[in-house]
């Protein structure tokens, strides 16, 4: 298993990425062809998902022009994540005085967790989210 490197060279953990898809099991490839598919749509690297076809060997003056759809469709959903607002809602068991202030005090401690752990990450977890269809955040 790779480690995670210290420093944030993006190149060091693109290579930890790429070490991390390649170590999974092979139950997952279609998903990782998946999702290099799309982060390189969202990079406007549309001649990697064509894989007959090599770019280097493509003259400039004969590249058609290519519109990249899923950079605009990754942006409003991006938008639209970050502007949503979570609600908390915990709901007591029985109208009892003491679970319904229970209650009362998860709703404040969902909403200190949210504010605390989950809304300085929110941007990562939303763009690793939009581009790939999953993400998990430890809490």
């Amino acid at each position: 298993m790779p480690r995670l490197p210290n420093t944030y060279n993006p190149n060091d953990l693109a290579a930890f990425t790429k070490q991390s898809w390649n170590n999974l099991d092979g139950f997952y490839s279609f998903w990782i062809g998946r999702w290099r598919m799309t982060l390189d749509y969202l990079r406007s690297l549309h001649w990697n998902t064509l894989r007959e076809i090599d770019s280097k060997l493509i003259p400039t003056w004969e590249e058609w022009p290519t519109l990249s759809i899923t950079e605009s469709f990754y942006a409003d959903y991006m938008r639209q994540w970050m502007q949503s607002k979570v609600r908390f809602s915990a709901t007591p068991d029985s109208p009892d005085a003491s679970e319904v202030s229970a209650a009362d005090l998860a709703d404040h401690i969902l909403a200190y967790l949210w504010d605390r752990q989950v809304e300085p990450l929110r941007a990562d977890l939303g763009a690793w989210l939009i581009s790939t269809g999953n993400a998990n955040l430890r809490v």
